[in-house]
């Protein structure tokens, strides 16, 4: 399994908004979305814990079934990205 970043994921691809799940939430409605066959997911505002899950979870795919699965992760900014700070 390949982890790929693109800046421009497609404009129908179905959108989870992260900060609505803890971790294991997120990566539960991630699983149930795969299953429905949902294919292009863009997750928008995750934690730095979440993107490191759906990470995890994304390589241990033993069956396949993540093949061809494209998960676009969008992070949170920072309070010191936000407020000019590095």
């Amino acid at each position: 399994m390949y982890v790929t970043a693109k800046l421009n994921p497609p404009t129908d691809a179905p959108h989870v908004f992260a900060e609505a799940y803890a971790t294991e939430g997120l990566l539960e409605i991630l699983k149930v979305r795969v299953a429905r066959g949902e294919r292009g997911i863009l997750v928008m505002n995750c934690s730095r814990a979440q993107v490191q899950a759906v990470l995890e979870w994304c390589t241990c795919d033993d069956d396949g079934k993540l093949r061809d699965l494209a998960i676009f992760l969008v992070r949170q900014a920072s309070s010191s990205t936000l407020h000019g700070k590095n």
